[in-house]
């Protein structure tokens, strides 16, 4: 470590290293109730606020370094650095591949749902740059475990509270079931989870060996040493209380409310928690009173709990009406366990001001290691906490996970056993156990294997225990997620899916169709069999294998990027493991090649196996040119091997959980981190150097090291202060004088704000404009009238404003339109009928402006009075037919934002084909303008998406407004083809062939339909995108009346029923109906039997639930009264 710093270069570093420890702690924390993505969008407008920062820090430490000492870095010797070189590669082809991306905007920035793309990406590269650049001690990394490990107790917590019932917020979904934490998805929190229990592990077995050098040295006092640990253990209880007494408070609030002022609440108590938890370490005992580093967090809690106080929100009032300011919503389903939020603050102060009154009076620690009695004590703590993360992940249910974790494990024990035998004096201890291991791994393994490929074996396990049930269908992928997974890797019979996708075109197997564009790029490859197992219509944005989201994105070369990354890591580790390096390359090529296998057997694909193979046999020649296979000169002690493996057994699990899911910004974040603590382990080991040799070597460590390391070595407190003030001497003498800094510092000036300016434009105007989205979202949909959904419009102008790229907002901003079009048109013509007002008439007939921009509408203030003034505005001054308009463009400008994504020429459809409905009858020629408009529109969604069989349904409805049947059928017929599973494009085809006049084939496309869904007829969702309700019950009326007038298409059309029923005899509501159809049609013969047999069903069906009779009593009574009168037709 260079001794000489200023002051300048001193604070930046610490500014740097508080950075990434705040990432690491707040990004798996953090989520936001305001926003409507919650989730993964703002961890990832989180993190590079946070490497923002960063960033600006480093560039101002680069410039003050090289200014003052001429330590400038020489980029040949970084180059040659372990992993350098494949980072910058990483790094390199992101890039590349952004640029010539078929969404270069959204490539660069990120898709709405994720933001994964270059930007995001490239600031997990700037982490890890900096740790390779400024963690130069061991205590740097200790805190970056303990980081790591203090992280999760919020995260297991908040899984456990939901595992109990206790969410205080009201998830749609079942959180009992799968908890899915603070990540919002269960396979996310899983996906974390595995990247930490290493580290669970690591502390774990290092307080274990740490017990023995304790007994030797035997120089601490037990009683110090506990109540010190009771001390620490405080912190991690007052981090656990304030973040969950925010949580509750949040819940409270989040109403919708007029203003977004309490956004901070929840993200500045992740930030001042986790700033409390590099104090969670022995070194804080050996640090002076007087040390403001001790101080600095409490200070930043008493800020935030003053802010709270004076910000009147732990005392605010109930929430009265849809529209409000600050307030509790005590209405929700889930106040009652939100409401006790202030007791958690309480709990929280009480344990933080009990750590800060025991730092004060307990005397300092002099002895280096703690009491053997209280290591093993925090054995005891992290063995549990191990245990503890297993039991959440097992509640997550998420298979994908649950393997990685048994592989990082595997690999953990494994090589932690083989390194003690070959590394430690204890050979029969290490032998004994590795050969216990390895029984223990194969029993393991055939119990997998077994539960997995015989249906039959453990079946009482099965039945009572579902967590166990759910670990027998690893291998599943004849339904459920594991057949989504397959159809969207593999396709159906009639596309390829992914696979296709990514050989589909010479140029983009290379170098890919860019990040984050696999959302559009993959309609024409939409395998219309996923339809039936995924949300309707919705496009995948991954394909939930990550080596074949790489070759999607970024092609053959992202590929080699990515497994050039990971097959260095994996090399360089192996080579700090000291392992042969034959048998090194040999590990490496067999992975490499048995990826090349995957793809080839496992997704069918003899040419992308053969790109993997290629490129992964790529990666190990260029690693081992690289060096990175190179023999170390001298082995490494154990303690530094088990902290390698606990890196390598990391990334491991990532990386075999990325097979099966998406990677997430959590676990990104972590495996670059996790890397970059391997390659800086090495180093501090001796095994290589980072970077270039400095220029001063000092004799004396800086001061910033002597107040953390001195006192936990020097025999008194004089010592300490000697060396610091001799220290800070020398630090002073080295950079007096020195005038060439001065040029520089005038930069400093000018990076700091730019970089201040860059968090808020690139990063968090686009949360704030998300948070306004959602409201605006809330007004819309749930607002009742045109003042509420005036206030949406607000929020939606006010989003569009700070985000003019995001087409989903545009989208919105029409749906806005239309709807302020509707209470127009009502509120003008209450004006209109009841006070005779010419001048609204007026404006109620108005047309649309032929050369009408949306800059037009009215500027609306998101407020009560701002609302108002835009309520006369728009009653006096535009028609309904003149916002419809308006509605159109913001739909067209949603489209020219983003041309490839279906759903906007698909909703210009959608509000075209209204339009002619609503104008049908008072402007023919204008209705059927509109009508081609919706046509071509429809056209425009169905080239871009030909799988998709909705589309193409609501399209083909339309021709028959203009009597082209045969286009209609001819459309449909296609459909049906591509998915014959879909009862509504029965009934759209049934619907043709009966205006065609065909009534054959009507009643067969009827039934088809029915034997599909017996309900299928009375369905609301089964009609035209234009048709109105009084319109469809006209017409299922006329269709069962056509369908009688000819007996033969009536008994063809009644075979729908009865395969519909044989499909599941034991479907009440289905044989309901087909008696209710035959008492219509007088077919009672055929009804009688019918009420028979659905007697006879549920009498057996009762025997053998008792429960069955209860629940079905009113179904059979009314079985019983169609027996009646069936018999009295007799």
């Amino acid at each position: 470590m260079d001794s000489r710093e200023t002051t300048i270069s001193l604070w930046s570093r610490r500014v740097m290293e508080a950075c990434w420890l705040l990432a690491l702690a707040m990004i798996p924390i953090y989520f936001s109730l305001l926003s409507d993505r919650h989730f993964e969008p703002d961890k990832a407008v989180a993190l590079r606020s946070i490497v923002m920062i960063l960033g600006g820090a480093w560039i101002i430490n680069w410039l003050e370094r090289g200014q003052v000492f001429r330590l400038w870095p020489r980029w040949r010797d970084w180059w040659r650095s372990p992993l350098v070189a494949p980072a910058i590669v990483y790094v390199g082809v992101f890039l590349f591949t952004t640029l010539t991306s078929v969404l270069v905007f959204t490539s660069f920035f990120g898709g709405y749902n994720r933001l994964q793309g270059f930007y995001t990406n490239f600031s997990y590269v700037v982490v890890f740059g900096a740790m390779l650049a400024h963690v130069r001690r061991r205590e740097q990394l200790e805190r970056i475990i303990t980081v790591i490990v203090a992280t999760t107790l919020p995260t297991l917590g908040y899984g456990w509270v939901q595992y109990q019932r206790s969410d205080p917020l009201p998830w749609a979904g079942d959180t009992a079931a799968r908890v899915a934490s603070s990540m919002g998805n269960s396979i996310f929190v899983a996906a974390y989870l595995i990247l930490t229990l290493p580290f669970m592990l690591y502390r774990l077995i290092t307080n274990l060996m740490a017990t023995k050098r304790s007994e030797v040295e035997g120089a601490s006092s037990v009683g110090l040493d506990a109540a010190w640990f009771v001390t620490l253990g405080l912190l991690p209880l007052g981090q656990l209380s304030l973040l969950y007494a925010t949580l509750k408070l949040g819940a409270l609030i989040q109403a919708p409310l007029l203003g977004i002022g309490h956004w901070w609440i929840f993200p500045l108590a992740v930030i001042v928690t986790s700033s409390t938890l590099p104090l969670i370490s022995w070194v804080t005992s050996t640090r002076s009173r007087t040390d403001w580093r001790l101080y600095l967090p409490g200070g930043l809690i008493l800020f935030y709990m003053l802010a709270l106080v004076i910000g009147g929100y732990l005392t605010a009032d109930q929430c009265q009406g849809a529209i409000s300011e600050t307030c509790y919503n005590l209405d929700m389903v889930s106040a009652d366990r939100a409401s006790n939020f202030r007791t958690w603050f309480l709990l929280a102060m009480a344990a933080y001001f009990g750590f800060y009154g025991l730092v004060v009076a307990l005397p300092r620690r002099i002895a280096t290691a703690p009491h053997a009695v209280v290591q093993w004590l925090s054995a005891a703590v992290y063995a549990g906490l191990s245990i503890f993360t297993v039991v959440i992940i097992f509640f997550t249910q998420s298979r994908g996970p649950q393997i990685g974790m048994f592989v990082s494990i595997f690999v953990f024990f494994t090589l932690f056993l083989l390194q003690g035998l070959r590394s430690t004096s204890f050979k029969r201890v290490f032998g004994a156990a590795l050969s216990a291991w390895v029984v223990l791994s194969l029993a393991s393994a055939v119990f997998l294997v077994v539960l997995n490929t015989d249906s039959s074996s453990f079946s009482g396990l099965r039945q009572s225990n579902r967590y166990i049930n759910r670990l027998g269908n690893l291998l599943e992928t004849d339904g459920g997620t594991g057949l989504v997974r397959v159809l969207i890797w593999r396709g159906d019979e009639h596309t390829k899916g992914a696979v296709g996708l990514a050989l589909s075109n010479p140029l983009r197997t290379v170098i890919g169709w860019g990040p984050e564009s696999m959302f559009v790029a993959y309609n024409p490859f939409y395998p219309p069999r996923l339809a039936n197992y995924e949300s309707r219509g919705a496009s995948p944005d991954r394909s939930h294998q990550a080596l074949l989201d790489e070759l999607v994105t970024k092609g053959a070369i992202g590929l080699f990027s990515h497994l050039f990354l990971f097959g260095s890591f994996l090399i360089l580790m192996l080579r700090l493991l000291r392992i042969p390096r034959l048998v090194n390359l040999g590990i490496t090529t067999v992975f490499m090649l048995g990826i090349g296998l995957f793809f080839a057997v496992f997704l069918k694909s003899l040419e992308l196996g053969l790109i993997a193979g290629g490129v992964g046999l790529l990666v190990v020649g260029l690693a081992t040119w690289l060096g990175y296979a190179k023999p170390l000169d001298e082995p490494i002690s154990f303690g530094w091997q088990l902290l390698i493996i606990t890196a390598l057994s990391a990334v491991a699990a990532n990386f075999v959980e990325t097979l099966f899911g998406i990677p997430i910004v959590s676990s990104l974040l972590y495996t670059w981190v996790i890397m970059a603590v391997g390659v800086v382990a090495g180093a501090q080991a001796g095994a290589f150097q980072l970077g270039s040799k400095p220029a001063v070597v000092a004799a004396t460590p800086a001061a910033e090291e002597v107040a953390e390391v001195a006192p936990a070595k020097a025999g008194t407190k004089r010592q300490a202060a000697q060396n610091a003030r001799r220290a800070t001497g020398n630090r002073g003498r080295s950079s007096s004088g020195v005038t060439g800094a001065a040029p520089a510092r005038v930069l400093y000036a000018v990076v700091v704000p730019i970089v201040l300016l860059l968090v808020w434009f690139l990063n968090l105007d686009n949360i704030f404009a998300d948070m306004r989205y959602l409201q605006g979202k809330q007004f819309i949909d749930q607002g009742q009238g045109l003042d509420q959904h005036l206030l949406g419009f607000a929020a939606i102008q006010d989003a569009v404003e700070h985000a003019p790229n995001e087409d989903l907002y545009f989208l919105m901003y029409g749906r806005a339109l239309m709807t302020l079009a509707t209470d127009l048109s009502i509120e003008q013509n209450k004006l209109v009928s009841e006070n005779q007002n010419q001048a609204i008439a007026q404006v109620l007939n108005s047309r649309p402006l032929p050369n009408a921009e949306l800059d037009d509408l009215p500027k609306t203030e998101y407020s009560i009075a701002g609302m108002q003034n835009t309520a006369r505005d728009f009653l006096t001054k535009f028609g309904p037919l003149q916002v419809l308009d308006y509605a159109r463009l913001a739909l067209e400008e949603a489209q020219r934002l983003n041309p490839q994504n279906k759903d906007h020429p698909a909703n210009l459809g959608r509000l075209h084909s209204s339009w002619f409905r609503n104008t049908e009858q008072s402007d023919p020629e204008g209705a059927r303008k509109h009508l081609d408009a919706a046509i071509e529109a429809y056209k425009q969604a169905h080239t871009i998406a030909p799988q998709d069989v909705e589309l193409t349904g609501q399209w083909a409805m339309l021709y028959l407004y203009r009597q082209e049947y045969d286009t209609a059928i001819a459309e449909l017929s296609k459909a049906t083809t591509l998915d014959p599973l879909w009862s509504i494009n029965f009934i759209r085809l049934g619907e043709a062939y009966r205006r065609k006049g065909d009534l054959q084939n009507a009643a067969q496309a009827f039934a088809n339909a029915l034997a599909l869904d017996p309900r299928a007829l009375n369905n609301s969702g089964l009609v035209d995108v234009a048709e109105l309700p009084a319109e469809r019950s006209e017409r299922i009326q006329a269709t069962f009346a056509s369908m009688q007038s000819d007996p033969a298409a009536f008994d063809s059309f009644l075979t729908g029923f009865e395969r519909a029923i044989a499909s599941k005899p034991g479907d009440m509501s289905y044989r309901q109906i087909y008696t209710q159809v035959l008492s219509d049609s007088k077919r009672y013969d055929a009804g009688l039997a019918q009420v028979e047999l659905a007697l006879a069903e549920m009498d057996k069906m009762g025997a053998q639930d008792p429960t069955f009779n209860t629940t079905y009593a009113d179904t059979r009574t009314a079985f019983e009264q169609l027996l009646s009168f069936f018999q009295s037709q007799q």
